[in-house]
């Protein structure tokens, strides 16, 4: 399978700019960049939770008052598939004809609560189709500055530390259902700890025999303003503690709500980013408010197929169409579950496979030593045209603009946007032609350089009469 990789990241206080690398094996690498008005995906945003809202309220999804594409989920869906990828949607729609892909969203910290689970491409979710997955970029470090150990062979579920009475019910029924699933799979063995015996020494006397962790209960925050967990008495579990222990899990599930919402990535540091910079393979929250009796479902389906061997973006694409197709219609909690991590990673990946990782990377070292050493000793003797030496391509960017601008772009044949705009294309000549309705066609060869950036300015001629 290959990736689809989507970088979104702020380039001011009102814009973003987005790129989609398809990854198209055997042709040259060609990233597409324009930029979307924030406002305009912060305003489909709180569409979608009003929605969420009224739906989990019990009310009809337009009961907000809002009509048009925000009266529903698959609406809003294709609404923001329209507003993030604008002149790239007929492509992406295309590669996502494909069965053998799957899709990774880079974004910076700031943009991970946005709500790709719900984009629809006008046929279907994405989310139900795809495995999907986030990559963050932060500018934290991480709560530790260093990675620690995934070593645990244990399940440790932690139920509402809180000992809210509300949920009470509700989180027994989630826990008893979790423990009945790993004993009956028999691979992990399970540790649980309810209510007021949950406590940070607790915990990190546990988590060096902790494989997975899943907590249920209710998301606050600490006295910092950090994203955290909240524990009996008002305390909060904050990413401090993950940052100071020397043993992390390798997969922490938070069936909490909102735990992954934009509220909760504008705090500092949180648990999530605490444990992703320190080596956590994947962490698992919604990114709005979840029905009870729902979130159990959706945790339980993900365990099952995780524990079956599919990777943690197929076993929670799985557990998402599954609750989508037999859960309540109307209900929106199948869409509100958020992978952040590699999505085609599982729990195989864990220290055998670490280990294998480091011992070929040992190797791809060594021998590049090696051959470093023969470059160095013996210049003459070594063949630089040797087939199986093959330098790595170097790219640079070429920035197009045009008078009159929203011209078509026309790059090696392949249509590449609207100017003004900015692609990233391998280094060496390439053919440009920009077309507008009303104009006649502006076509020329290019030479790309690494660096600087490659201007191409093009006056088109009106055609007259």
């Amino acid at each position: 399978m290959k990736p689809i990789e989507i970088e979104i990241i702020p380039v001011s206080g009102d814009r973003v700019s987005v790129s989609v690398n398809y990854n198209v094996p055997g042709s040259v690498p060609m990233i597409r960049r324009w930029q979307v008005e924030r406002p305009t995906l912060d305003e489909i945003c709180r569409n979608v939770r009003e929605m969420v809202g009224a739906a989990l309220a019990g009310r009809e999804p337009g009961a907000s008052g809002r009509s048009g594409p925000g009266g529903s989920l698959e609406n809003a869906g294709r609404t923001f598939f329209e507003a993030l990828f604008r002149e790239q949607s007929d492509r992406l729609r295309s590669a996502a004809r494909a069965e053998d892909i799957y899709f990774v969203f880079k974004v910076d910290r700031s943009l991970a609560y946005l709500p790709f689970e719900i984009l629809h491409d006008g046929e279907k979710f994405l989310s139900q189709h795809f495995a999907l997955g986030r990559v963050i970029y932060s500018g934290t470090g991480g709560a530790g500055g260093c990675e620690a150990e995934v070593t645990g062979d244990r399940v440790l579920i932690l139920g509402d530390p809180s000992d809210d009475p509300a949920i009470g019910d509700d989180v027994e029924r989630e826990v008893d259902s979790l423990r009945d699933l790993f004993k009956k799979q028999g691979q992990y063995g399970t540790t649980i700890a309810m209510g007021r015996e949950v406590s940070e020494r607790m915990l990190l006397s546990l988590l060096p025999e902790t494989a997975l962790l899943h907590f249920t209960g209710h998301g606050t925050e600490s006295a910092d303003g950090a994203a955290g967990l909240e524990l009996h008495g008002g305390k909060a579990l904050s990413a401090e503690v993950f940052g100071g222990a020397r043993h992390i899990p390798a997969v922490a599930f938070f069936n909490t709500c909102s735990t992954a919402s934009h509220a909760a990535w504008r705090s500092p540091l949180g648990i999530m980013e605490a444990l992703i910079s320190r080596g956590t393979r994947a962490c698992i929250a919604p990114v709005w408010d979840v029905a009870s009796g729902a979130a159990t479902s959706m945790a339980l389906a993900f365990y099952r197929r995780l524990l079956s061997g599919d990777s943690f973006g197929e076993a929670l694409r799985k557990a998402r169409a599954d609750l989508a197709r037999d859960g309540d219609a109307d209900d929106p909690t199948w869409a509100a579950y958020a992978l952040y991590g590699d999505p085609m990673a599982g729990l195989k990946d864990g220290a055998a496979g670490g280990a294998r990782r480091h011992s070929r990377l040992a190797l791809r070292v060594f021998f590049a030593v090696i051959v470093a050493a023969l470059l160095i000793l013996s210049p003459k003797t070594v063949d630089r045209r040797m087939p199986d030496v093959v330098a790595p391509l170097e790219v640079g960017y070429v920035i197009l603009e045009s008078e009159p601008p929203d011209a078509r772009i026309f790059l090696d044949g392949e249509e590449a946007g609207l100017t003004p705009a900015a692609i990233e294309v391998s280094v060496g000549e390439h053919q440009v032609a920009i077309m507008k309705k009303g104009y006649r066609r502006w076509q020329a060869s290019v030479d790309v350089k690494k660096s600087p950036e490659t201007v191409v300015r093009a006056t088109l001629q009106e055609i007259e009469g």
